[in-house]
C-alpha cells in the first residue's frame, strides 16, 4: 500500500507539489501514518467479520447436531441477525 501511494505521489504533475497542502513534510506524514491506520482498520474489521461468521456457523452446526428444530430456527433468524448487525455498525 505504501509503495502504491509513493508511486502515485511521484506520478503527479510537478505543479501539484508546489501547493502548500502537498508539502514534503505533509506527504511524509501521510506515508507514515495513514497507511498504518488503514492497515489496522482493515485487519480489525476482517477479524471481527470472521469471528462473527464462524460463531454463527458453529452455532448452526451444533444446533443440527443436537436438535434439528433449533438449527432450523437459527437458519430462519440468521438473516435478521445479519441485517441488524449491519445496521448497528
Amino acid at each position: 500500500m505504501r509503495a502504491s501511494l509513493y508511486k502515485s505521489i511521484l506520478g503527479k504533475h510537478i505543479g501539484w507539489h508546489d501547493e502548500p497542502e502537498n508539502a514534503t513534510g505533509i506527504l511524509s506524514s501521510i506515508l507514515a501514518k495513514d497507511v498504518q491506520a488503514l492497515n489496522g482498520v482493515s485487519t480489525e474489521v476482517l477479524a471481527t467479520y470472521a469471528e462473527a461468521a464462524s460463531a454463527m456457523l458453529g452455532g448452526i452446526i451444533l444446533g443440527f447436531f443436537f436438535t434439528w428444530q433449533i438449527a432450523l430456527m437459527a437458519v430462519g433468524i440468521s438473516p435478521f441477525m445479519i441485517v441488524g448487525g449491519a445496521l448497528s455498525a
